[in-house]
């Protein structure tokens, strides 16, 4: 019987140890997310704006007319980034079934639903980039020299409002299929930006479960 109590107890104490192991490697990759996601959002946000300020310009301009407009504005609308959380650790520990090393019933039960979580996030992402973004180009190139872009200095992909973005401009007719397309562009974007600000909090979340865990040990 002390044979057997001993034997418990030691696979008990590797199971604890490797629970650790696996919550801090966790840990370690949703505050990466945490850090990482916020750049996302802001980009999304971005084309989400500039493309709803396109749409006015277009809406209120007359028919025929045509729109001079910023390069470096109009690169907002078309860039359109994809994410990708990392989920190595997780995924590993997924597939391995080691999920069942976590004792804490409610880190077991987030870290279960944080898979389909990403997926709702970046489905927005998935839409621009597949379908709305080359429709929109592809509409766009009917009129408007597209090579532009090439011009366009990487700074005023942070900061369209300077000197140098400012200058370089081009003319847009108005068209309604381009509008069309400008609408779900922003909305899409829009929704992208809100799904992972809901991804960034509940990382943050499952930090701090996994942080009150292995301060009670």
């Amino acid at each position: 019987m002390l044979a057997f109590a001993i034997d418990a107890w030691w696979d008990a104490r590797l199971e604890r140890i490797e629970e650790r192991r696996i919550l801090v490697s966790l840990k370690t990759e949703f505050l990466s997310n945490a850090e990482r996601i916020p750049w996302f959002i802001e980009r999304h946000q971005k084309t989400a704006d500039y493309a709803r300020a396109l749409l006015n310009a277009m809406k209120k301009a007359e028919s025929g007319s045509t729109l001079r407009y910023s390069a470096a504005d109009f690169v907002q609308v078309l860039e359109h980034n994809s994410t990708d959380p990392q989920r190595g650790a997780l995924d590993a520990m997924l597939q391995s079934g080691e999920l069942r090393y976590i004792s804490n019933p409610r880190i077991r039960e987030r870290l279960a639903a944080w898979p389909r979580l990403v997926v709702d996030a970046t489905e927005n992402e998935d839409l621009l980039r597949n379908l709305w973004g080359p429709k929109l180009i592809e509409a766009l190139a009917k009129d408007v020299d597209l090579t532009i872009m090439d011009d366009v200095d990487e700074t005023c992909f942070e900061d369209p409002t300077l000197e140098q973005c400012a200058a370089l401009e081009i003319r847009l007719p108005r068209n309604t299929v381009v509008m069309a397309y400008l609408r779900p562009t922003s909305g899409y974007s829009g929704e992208a930006a809100r799904e992972l600000g809901i991804l960034v909090e509940e990382a943050n979340d499952i930090v701090s479960l996994i942080n009150q865990d292995l301060v009670a040990r």
